[in-house]
């Protein structure tokens, strides 16, 4: 009987199924300046917010709806912030924000809508809500968020 044994070089003795090693948390890495959870069904506008957050420093998780946003809630508990919209399909950002009322009331809430009708002063009634209307400026968005979350 002859076995034979095949000449590999470095390349060829990855293992494509093991998940890569996730780096370690850099000690020294600046904390971002909060966890902020945005929903918004459009992907593209949810996409962008994500960004313009992340690039001023927030944390960023992304949710498709309000059926998402709570399994994020749930899964990853720990938001300082929600940047909602409020006309979505599933579940509209007004009915999140009731049931993260009764989750924890002190939860800051930005309501975003293309649509001024859509804010009525009852949103606003319960503490740490706000709401801003569409299209927004990057600095807007910002500014919203910092008065939300009492640095501005």
């Amino acid at each position: 009987m002859t076995v034979a044994f095949a000449l590999l070089d470095d390349t060829d003795l990855s293992e494509p199924w093991r998940p890569e090693p996730r780096p370690s948390p850099d000690p020294h890495a600046v904390p971002a300046l909060g966890r902020v959870l945005v929903v918004d069904d459009d992907e593209l506008l949810r996409r962008v917010i994500g960004r313009m957050l992340e690039e001023a420093g927030y944390e960023v998780i992304l949710a498709a709806d309000g059926v998402d946003a709570l399994a994020c809630l749930g899964e990853s508990p720990g938001f300082d912030a929600v940047v909602a919209d409020l006309r979505m399909p599933r579940m509209s950002g007004r009915t999140l924000g009731e049931h993260l009322a009764r989750r924890d009331p002190r939860l800051p809430v930005l309501y975003i809508s293309g649509y001024a009708s859509d804010w009525e002063p009852d949103l606003a009634a319960r503490p740490a809500r706000a709401f801003l209307p569409k299209p927004f400026a990057d600095a807007e968005l910002l500014a919203s968020l910092r008065d939300l979350l009492g640095r501005g």
